[in-house]
């Protein structure tokens, strides 16, 4: 994890003129998604506030956009919290797991 930080911040400093970032990124692990979500994930091709959107679908798009890199976090329209703390930590830090390993 040391070496990935450094070598972020290296690409950083060396690019930091030219960098096109995206500081509000959201990606969802579709295959993973509550039932309900995706049911309404799958009804549509059209965009709606909150759509989930994989990490390679993600990439994709930043491609087409000349987007370098971008801040990601968990999908609050894709994270179910079931009410309670323990249930609520567990969804929270799964999601935001698949954010940090794409």
């Amino acid at each position: 994890m040391k070496k990935q930080i450094e070598n972020g911040l290296t690409f950083l400093e060396k690019n930091k003129d030219r960098l096109i970032i995206d500081a509000d990124t959201h990606i969802t692990d579709i295959k993973n998604m509550d039932p309900e979500i995706k049911k309404k994930y799958m009804s549509t091709d059209d965009y709606y506030h909150g759509k989930p959107i994989s990490a390679e679908d993600l990439i994709q798009e930043m491609k087409m956009a000349k987007v370098d890199v971008s801040l990601i976090w968990q999908n609050p329209a894709a994270t179910v919290y079931p009410g309670d703390h323990a249930g609520n930590f567990t969804n929270l830090l799964k999601a935001n797991r698949v954010s940090q390993n794409s």
